[in-house]
């Protein structure tokens, strides 16, 4: 016995078919959305509280890719000098020139970690994979209100 259900030219998945598809929607959804939405929450607070301040770049990153990840040292308030790698690209469609001046955050607690500021990498990458995990999310819950509805 088949899980399918031929009704015309269309395929109609039934019984454990459809919950599998359904739950398998839901899961693909959530792993989308739930650290996405937790990235966003996450870096929102951090900028609450973190100290802008202005660093240089030190050294480009090697590598011929156009953008990249580039070495930058910045002082924090006490005049204490720090070194990082950026974890996000600062420059995606040429590379970047030592001694450019780029925007770096801070917590008062920790200022030897500090984030390179990039909409593109901490809100709007999260916001696009969080707005198809919630599509797909939704996705699951409208056919299962349209099946509803139709009894």
């Amino acid at each position: 016995m088949s899980p399918f259900k031929k009704t015309g030219s269309k395929i109609k998945l039934t019984g454990l078919g459809n919950l599998m598809t359904r739950l398998l929607m839901l899961f693909f959804g959530l792993v989308l959305l739930v650290p996405c939405a937790y990235k966003l929450y996450a870096y929102g607070i951090f900028r609450d509280q973190a100290i802008a301040v202005s660093g240089v770049i030190d050294k480009p990153a090697r590598g011929l890719e156009m953008g990249s990840r580039p070495f930058v040292e910045y002082e924090d308030l006490q005049g204490n000098v720090y070194y990082i790698k950026s974890k996000a690209k600062t420059h995606w469609f040429y590379a970047p020139v030592k001694g450019e001046k780029i925007r770096l955050f801070y917590l008062e607690k920790d200022p030897g970690a500090a984030t390179v500021d990039s909409l593109f990498y901490y809100v709007l990458l999260p916001m696009g994979f969080m707005a198809v995990g919630g599509a797909i999310v939704v996705q699951v819950f409208k056919q299962k209100w349209r099946q509803t509805a139709k009894l």
